[in-house]
């Protein structure tokens, strides 16, 4: 009967032996260790290990960190308002903000949105525009660098960059 037992743990610890071991795997850009008066951390830079779960109604990712791509695209160019239908002014700006559409009709046509975004992505204000003129008061803005995006329910997207003095 003993024989039995030890067998059977044997066999238990030998299989365990079998099991791949999991463990955190990550691919570190840069990382360091940090120590103050509260205590110590340590810390990575760039890690990206995730998986991705698909399912019938959506997917889900599930990780360390998951990357969030706040823009599509590097720069941001001044459209020339002929071509876009819109003014934004003054540029740069103190304490308001005016958008503008120069073709009446398009409040007519389709629902517009004005966002406004921080340097890091963050919306500040998100509005619906529904009349040809409108104001966004700006006092109390910290001066710097902001993208005001107008956005329609069709999908057509303007982007402009503000600077708040």
């Amino acid at each position: 009967m003993k024989r039995a037992i030890a067998v059977v743990i044997g066999c238990i610890v030998f299989l365990m032996w079998l099991q791949p071991t999991m463990a955190q795997q990550s691919v570190s850009a840069a990382g360091g260790n940090s120590t103050g008066t509260g205590g110590s951390v340590s810390y990575t830079i760039g890690q990206m290990d995730y998986l991705t779960i698909t399912g019938t109604t959506g997917s889900a990712a599930q990780g360390v960190q998951q990357p969030f791509e706040i823009f599509q695209y590097v720069a941001v160019e001044q459209p020339d308002p002929e071509l876009s239908g819109w003014q934004i002014f003054p540029n740069p700006a103190t304490d308001y903000v005016i958008v503008r559409s120069q073709d009446p009709s398009f409040i007519l046509q389709d629902q517009y949105f004005c966002q406004i975004f921080n340097i890091s992505g963050k919306i500040l204000i998100y509005n619906e525009i529904q009349s040809t003129e409108t104001t966004i008061m700006l006092t109390g803005w910290s001066p710097g660098v902001y993208l005001l995006r107008i956005s329609s329910a069709s999908d057509t997207e303007h982007n402009y960059c503000i600077i708040i003095k």
